[in-house]
């Protein structure tokens, strides 16, 4: 058989089922991992498995009950027609192969599949356009210490980060373009966030808060957005300790503060971070409340993700063909269907 190059797609994982067991398994993996609570071992373990997540696993098991398709966890189904798609794009020449950093499949089992075909190079491309170290960070960590055991490694290429490639922003815009931005009030860039303590140990190079504000400007630009009209901000805050900033939650009290004449507002948040679903999310934000009070509905339209799949149909995403995925230029991107209820629900 003709040695290949293997590309070895990450995302970031999804429990094997919504039921709590499951979910549960899933968050201790994901939460004890010591890239993402960057704290001693045994504090990271107090925290995860006696504070933590014995208190927020069936919550969130009921939130991927929501989220649950007829096929299974929509990031594993859309991560699969991803690369069934970047398969075809790529030819008999390459063996592309879908792993997940937490649970499965694994990335220790796809390796282990890939082993037993004859490589000669294998390319590592995490599904997080903007590095950072609990994310890229943690699955090129998690790569390297299974592929070192190999008796005969081949060459190897960790692409860590894609966050303005042409290709990323191009198919963001072309996707973007279709829910018609200018029929909003405001558009908001929502990132996840992470401690601030994180991003001041790394070097400049590999700011992640930085990227996401080039991403956001690049998506901006090319969909035409008037830079008063949109805002970049940062969610999913765990703990008392200082998150990158501005938070998601102050921005829009912000724009409420800054409509208060008006009694509504419409507001259009892209998500555009491949850690979670990209998601636009529509929201009516009344600011005829009582003071203090901020009101959040979804709009006459209703709240709605990005039709599952879209972007992975978008050619941008997979046509990256053998020379620049050979140089580390590739460009791979997938919009997840699964969350968009992680990021709706707002309480200010």
């Amino acid at each position: 058989m003709q040695p290949q190059t293997g590309v070895l797609l990450v995302n970031l994982g999804t429990p094997d089922s919504y039921r709590p067991r499951d979910v549960y398994r899933y968050l201790i993996e994901f939460l004890t991992d010591s890239r993402v609570m960057d704290l001693s071992w045994i504090r990271r373990q107090l925290l995860v498995r006696g504070a933590i997540v014995p208190f927020r696993y069936r919550q969130t098991a009921h939130l991927y009950k929501t989220l649950w398709t007829d096929q299974g966890s929509p990031l594993l189904v859309h991560g699969r027609a991803l690369e069934t798609k970047l398969q075809a794009a790529l030819g008999d020449n390459f063996k592309v192969c879908l792993a997940m950093r937490y649970q499965n499949p694994s990335i220790a089992s796809v390796l282990e599949q890939l082993r037993n075909t004859p490589l000669e190079h294998l390319i590592v491309l995490p599904l997080f356009p903007q590095y950072a170290s609990a994310t890229t960070g943690s699955v090129h960590q998690k790569v390297m210490e299974h592929v070192k055991e190999w008796t005969a490694i081949p060459k190897l290429t960790f692409l860590n980060s894609f966050a303005e490639h042409p290709a990323f922003i191009q198919a963001f815009c072309a996707v973007g373009k279709t829910y018609n931005p200018s029929n909003y009030d405001h558009i908001l860039f929502s990132f996840h966030g992470l401690p601030e303590r994180q991003i001041q140990k790394i070097d400049k190079t590999h700011c992640y808060k930085a990227q996401c504000y080039t991403t956001a400007n690049l998506i901006s630009a090319g969909l035409q957005i008037p830079e008063d009209r949109y805002s970049i901000s940062f969610q999913s805050r765990l703990g008392s300790e200082p998150w990158l900033q501005p938070y998601t939650t102050d921005t829009l009290k912000h724009l409420v503060h800054h409509n208060k004449k008006r009694s509504w507002f419409s507001v259009l948040r892209l998500y555009a971070i491949a850690l979670r679903p990209h998601v636009r999310s529509e929201w009516n934000i009344s600011t005829s409340s009582k003071k203090g009070e901020v009101s959040i509905c979804s709009s006459s339209k209703g709240s709605t993700a990005i039709p599952p799949g879209s972007m992975a149909s978008n050619k941008s995403f997979y046509t990256e063909r053998d020379s620049k995925i050979e140089r580390g230029r590739a460009c791979i991107n997938f919009v997840k269907g699964a969350g968009p209820a992680l990021g709706i629900t707002l309480k200010l």
